[in-house]
């Protein structure tokens, strides 16, 4: 039981790190369009 909770927090922190790491990417690649001159 608690090696399967130990399992289920990993993957939680996991899911937790990958889905700050894409608003990281995604936050910053908003940056970086908003530095460029607009061709709209």
């Amino acid at each position: 039981m608690g090696r399967i909770e130990a399992v289920t927090a990993e993957e939680q922190a996991s899911a937790f790190h990958q889905h700050a790491y894409a608003a990281l990417v995604h936050l910053g690649y908003s940056e970086f369009l908003s530095l460029q001159p607009s061709t709209h």
